[in-house]
């Protein structure tokens, strides 16, 4: 018997995990070895079958991971703080189980700071929200499609930055005053909102454009092989 309460439940759960909205988590709970001790952590993730969402959340008093979707409980995971060199990287890696077919199922990651960010998934969208630092988070490849990859930074980007779908749309969003080389390539031509912060984007040979967002800045890359790129600033 279908029971209409349940069937809505699952529907406002599937929005809000691709839509990026806070919800409770609700997934299959991973384990995380290893402490942070309250520093903003450095993120390096890989979901070999399914999307990533990163959350920046202060009141966490640690890293939360869960798997959610359909088929969580098919999906191995292994989680763990080492001791980089400038501080801690949380190191993530999803994949199915042995045996078991490929899973399409979400890692979400809620971490109290973020130092920056090294995301990769096999075919999932890529939701980055409230973004720190140097960020590299690219989906799919030659054989598997990417979804879509939205990136969103709380401050300013006065780092590295490389956004990549092989197949989906990727969206960069960040406060006015970042600064930076930006680079485009897409089979269409970008979008760009700066609220007033001019980018003037010049074309180059292979379909790509670029634009100088502020002097000092790195270079800010953002790649759709078949999708289409849009920057947002905002106040």
């Amino acid at each position: 018997m279908n029971h209409p309460r349940a069937a809505c439940l699952t529907l406002l759960c599937s929005f809000a995990l691709f839509s990026g909205c806070a919800i409770p988590q609700r997934g299959v709970p991973v384990q995380v070895r290893g402490e942070s001790k309250g520093e903003p952590i450095a993120l390096d993730v890989e979901n070999l079958h399914g999307g990533v969402i990163i959350d920046v959340d202060p009141s966490a008093a640690a890293p939360r991971l869960s798997i959610e979707g359909p088929d969580g409980a098919a999906t191995w995971a292994a989680a763990q703080i080492d001791e980089g060199e400038v501080g801690p990287i949380l190191r993530v890696l999803v994949q199915p189980k042995a045996g078991i077919a490929p899973a399409q199922a979400s890692l979400r990651v809620t971490v109290p700071a973020i130092a920056g960010a090294r995301v990769r998934t096999a075919g999932g969208p890529i939701v980055v929200s409230g973004a720190r630092g140097a960020v590299d988070a690219q989906t799919g490849d030659d054989l598997v499609k990417g979804g879509m990859v939205r990136v969103s930074y709380a401050q300013p980007i006065d780092s590295p930055v490389l956004i990549r779908s092989s197949a989906g749309n990727v969206l960069l969003e960040a406060p006015v005053g970042s600064r930076g080389l930006l680079v485009i390539q897409s089979p269409v031509a970008p979008r760009f909102d700066g609220q007033g912060q001019a980018c003037a984007f010049h074309s180059t040979a292979g379909g790509a454009w670029s634009c100088d967002l502020g002097p000092g800045g790195f270079e800010i890359k953002l790649i759709a092989d078949l999708g289409s790129a849009t920057v947002r600033l905002k106040r």
